[in-house]
C-alpha cells in the first residue's frame, strides 16, 4: 500500500517567512565561520555560497516587500565579503 503524504498548503506570507528563515540560517553560518577565524578554501567557499544566496534572495519582491528589516542580511553579506578578502592559508 503506497504511503500518502499530506501536502502542506502555504500562504504567500508563510512561504516568505520560510524563505526568511532559510536566509537566517545563512546569516548564522556566515557569522559562525567568521568567529572561528579559519581562512581555508572550504571556509571561504561556504561563506561565498551563503552570502550569494542572501544576495539572490534580497532581489526577490516578496522578500523586499516583507515588511521586515533586511539589515541583518546586508550586514552578513558585507561581513562575508570582507572576511573573504583575507587570503586563504
Amino acid at each position: 500500500m503506497p504511503i500518502k503524504f499530506k501536502v502542506e498548503e502555504l500562504t504567500e506570507a508563510q512561504k516568505t517567512e520560510r524563505r526568511i528563515d532559510a536566509m537566517m540560517h545563512s546569516v548564522d553560518l556566515i557569522n559562525r565561520l567568521i568567529m572561528e577565524g579559519k581562512h581555508t578554501e572550504q571556509t571561504h567557499d561556504t561563506i561565498e555560497r551563503n552570502y550569494r544566496h542572501l544576495e539572490i534572495m534580497l532581489e526577490q519582491d516578496n522578500i523586499k516587500n516583507s515588511g521586515r528589516s533586511l539589515t541583518v542580511f546586508t550586514d552578513a553579506i558585507l561581513a562575508g565579503k570582507d572576511y573573504n578578502e583575507t587570503p586563504v592559508v
